[in-house]
């Protein structure tokens, strides 16, 4: 990562680079000849950075990450760590007919809540299988590259476009805010609602790259008067959706 002169950007070692002149509302993309090979990281951490970045910086919206899944223009932000679940109730939520907006990263913009992000793919972990009833759609993802993560983890990249599930084609309106837990609800019910204070605390530890952005205070205040919730894990995924589909109605 490197700044300067009202610039910033990113370069690999393989002389691929961004950069991104806010001011200018552009950005340049270099791809070298050895990242084509890799098409995955060419459009994660290059296209999306940028686009990214133009959009936050250029529109002040709050970068997070999380999901993002609705209903009729209404949506849910889905919030927790990496392993959380995130990708699996997103992609549950997309086999049961939800508009599917990320399952990574999602902007919004503070005053409206209004939430865009990049929906052509969701990224799966293979023991997340188990849990798709459609063995169509099963036979879809095993087709799918395999992507790694920084982490090191790896998923299956399923493109969504031109398939059957459905695709978030405006922003959507946020009105709840729920956090994945891995804790299972013991046959009670699956959302716990949260205080505004512990809404602030759990946000203030999830997204710490998004509390040192400007628009930040404007995001932090609004999303505490929304319905919080805390999800625990019941015994199928499509529980968790039944629940996220009752809280948007």
């Amino acid at each position: 990562m490197f700044s300067g002169g009202g610039f910033l950007g990113g370069a690999t070692r393989s002389a691929s680079c961004v950069l991104i002149a806010p001011q200018e509302r552009q950005a340049l993309v270099v791809v070298s000849p050895e990242m084509l090979d890799f098409p995955y990281h060419t459009r994660y951490e290059l296209i999306e950075f940028a686009v990214y970045m133009l959009a936050q910086r250029v529109q002040q919206l709050a970068p997070l990450h999380g999901a993002c899944v609705g209903v009729k223009g209404r949506g849910v932000l889905l919030m927790g760590p990496s392993g959380a679940g995130k990708s699996t109730v997103a992609l549950q939520c997309l086999s049961d007919g939800f508009d599917f907006l990320s399952e990574d990263s999602v902007l919004v913009a503070p005053e409206r809540m209004l939430a865009t992000g990049a929906s052509n793919f969701v990224h799966v972990r293979s023991d997340s299988l188990r849990w798709v009833a459609s063995r169509r759609d099963a036979a879809a993802i095993r087709r799918s590259p395999v992507i790694t993560r920084r982490s090191g983890v790896r998923k299956y990249e399923v493109d969504l476009r031109g398939g059957r599930f459905r695709i978030a084609r405006s922003p959507l309106s946020i009105r709840s805010i729920v956090f994945l837990s891995p804790r299972s609800a013991d046959g009670e019910d699956l959302l716990t609602p949260l205080s505004p204070k512990d809404v602030r605390g759990r946000l203030a530890r999830e997204q710490a790259y998004a509390m040192g952005l400007p628009q930040w205070r404007r995001f932090s205040l609004q999303a505490a008067k929304l319905p919080c919730f805390e999800l625990r894990r019941g015994r199928h995924p499509s529980e968790a959706a039944q629940a996220l589909r009752q809280l948007l109605d």
